[in-house]
């Protein structure tokens, strides 16, 4: 990521490459977002979605608990 301290505009890259299907790209983006917004719910939960796709489970579970630890009670 270019900018790893700017949250939005990663966070808005990593949906962007998401969708295009660059799971990597969009990782290196939602890390630099969560990074510079460490309380973002949604960026850990789409970091553990992503992980996991790309097999690497154990970060991805981390990521997911993340998510739980910041709001055990956030639905979508």
């Amino acid at each position: 990521a270019l900018f790893p301290s700017l949250f939005l505009g990663n966070q808005r890259l990593g949906f962007i490459l998401q969708d295009r299907g660059d799971h990597r790209a969009a990782i290196a983006h939602f890390r630099s977002a969560a990074i510079a917004r460490p309380s973002d719910v949604e960026t850990q939960i789409r970091l553990a979605f992503l992980l996991q796709n790309i097999g690497e489970f154990d970060a991805g579970i981390t990521a997911g608990q993340t998510a739980v630890k910041l709001a055990p009670s956030f639905e979508r």
